[in-house]
């Protein structure tokens, strides 16, 4: 990639990053010249395009040969090179001060959520949903959303809605223990400005069908999981928009048998309920059990906050002692299997059966790095036999649509939001090329892989004398 003038140089500060300090654009319009589209829409890639991006919008696209180029635009020379819309992960978490030091059975103290939000910008992922949000999240969003702030786009659920004892503590959950609490907590969520509400899995029926109720009153959709006591036929008949994790299945069943699978898919087709399975958070799994040691030792776990790397590593992990314990590994394997194989098979069912699929990683959990994690989900989603292209709609165009919001975000055409990855190689060939990234646009400032680099390698440098990972 070349640029016919001087390129946008973006940082950002370690410690005091709540506002962006980039160096201002040259131009108000930016220009990617003879790059290849790769386009949901078309079901492929649109060869030597020009894409022309003005401001925080895509107002141009077409053929390079009949697309002219503004004579004060920032010309980047992307022959040869695939342009995608920005990605999406569905399911993330931010960390606390409280909720971590509750985990860590000490007073702990987190690095700022933007640096977090940094490693989703750095992986192309240009828009996060939060699913256990918090009042300050909702005012980074809006910062985020002003320009403040460099970050991906937040989309903010409430705190989880849960039983009358919660499994997670506030901030993170919301206690609910009767039908008027249920009723009360879904008209706050609207007056605060939460995007959605999330369910979780102790809330009791009654309280559960007086949520879906008033949601369904004041226009918020309910995504999550499928609380226990509530099961899936309940769920489905009440119009829980989607359910979120594969094992929200797997826990009403026993049987993974391929009746199952369409008895599963033919129930969640007919009620026109969207899934987020969130493979990789067990596919990590795994991974951990056959080589915690690997895992940890990862090249991106640098550039997280320590406090999260400490938790993923012993005595913390549920994981420990696998790799001590030959035989507990093996047994532990040989019993996921099962399971790993009846997931595969529910999404590609799901997928075959026109479910919608939306790409979630649940990051937070061990081993799940906020960004590089959404790169695993897409490899996730093919090893499950679903094709790239359709991989890709469910990171891009897929959630734009759940929320509403396909004229806004999710595409790359005039009229969207310049969210856009620059590749050096077509993930429709091999999906781990969405990993071969020369830079990012997050609407409309751009970040080379140098200027991303060299903010990783900052995190790296400073995270290292914050604190040590035991094993």
């Amino acid at each position: 990639m070349s640029f016919s003038r001087a390129g946008v140089v973006c940082t950002v500060s370690l410690w005091v990053v709540a506002t962006v300090m980039c160096d201002p654009l040259e131009a108000a319009r930016t220009a990617f010249v003879g790059v290849n589209v790769v386009s949901v829409e078309a079901g492929g890639v649109l060869e030597n395009q020009t894409v022309i991006v003005e401001e925080d919008r895509i107002v141009a696209m077409g053929a390079k040969a009949s697309t002219p180029v503004p004579d004060d635009a920032i010309k980047i020379d992307a022959s040869g090179q695939y342009l995608l819309s920005g990605l999406t992960d569905v399911h993330v978490h931010f960390p606390t001060d409280g909720f971590m030091s509750s985990l860590m059975k000490r007073e702990v103290k987190v690095q700022p959520i933007e640096n977090m939000l940094y490693l989703f910008v750095a992986n192309g992922v240009t828009t996060v949903r939060v699913m256990s949000g918090f009042p300050e999240l909702l005012e980074l969003r809006d910062r985020i959303e002003r320009g403040e702030v460099l970050g991906p786009r937040l989309i903010v659920s409430t705190p989880m809605f849960d039983g009358k004892k919660p499994f997670w503590p506030a901030p993170l959950s919301r206690a609910i223990g009767s039908p008027e609490e249920a009723r009360a907590a879904v008209r706050d969520a609207k007056a605060k400005g939460y995007d959605l509400i999330k369910v979780y899995s102790l809330i009791q029926p009654d309280a559960y069908d007086a949520m879906m109720d008033e949601a369904k009153r004041v226009d918020l959709k309910v995504v999550g999981h499928v609380p226990i006591l509530v099961g899936l036929e309940h769920a489905f008949a009440s119009g829980q928009h989607e359910i979120t994790h594969v094992e929200e299945f797997w826990r009403f069943t026993s049987d993974y048998s391929d009746e199952v699978v369409a008895r599963f898919t033919k129930m969640t087709a007919d009620a026109g309920t969207w899934f987020s399975p969130t493979l990789t958070t067990f596919t990590n799994a795994l991974q951990q059990f056959e080589d915690l040691d690997a895992m940890l030792a990862r090249d991106q776990n640098r550039y997280l906050d320590p406090v999260i790397v400490e938790w993923w590593a012993p005595p913390h992990n549920r994981f420990v002692g696998a790799n001590d314990k030959p035989e507990r590994t093996a047994q532990t394997l040989k019993a996921a299997q099962p399971r790993a194989d009846f997931m595969m098979r529910l999404v590609k069912s799901f997928h075959d059966a026109g479910v919608p699929l939306e790409t979630g990683t649940d990051v937070l959990n061990p081993m799940v790095t906020p960004g590089f994690s959404l790169h695993d989900e897409l490899a996730d989603f093919v090893d499950a036999g679903i094709p790239e292209i359709e991989a890709i709609r469910a990171a891009t165009t897929r959630p734009a649509e759940f929320m509403g919001e396909s004229d806004e975000w999710g595409a790359v055409a005039p009229g969207q939001r310049a969210d856009l990855v620059l590749l050096s190689a077509n993930p429709l060939d091999d999906i781990r090329n969405t990993e071969r990234i020369v830079g990012v646009m997050v609407r409309g400032r751009w970040l080379s892989s140098e200027a991303i680099r060299t903010q990783l390698d900052e995190f790296a440098g400073q995270y290292a004398g914050v604190g040590k990972v035991a094993n």
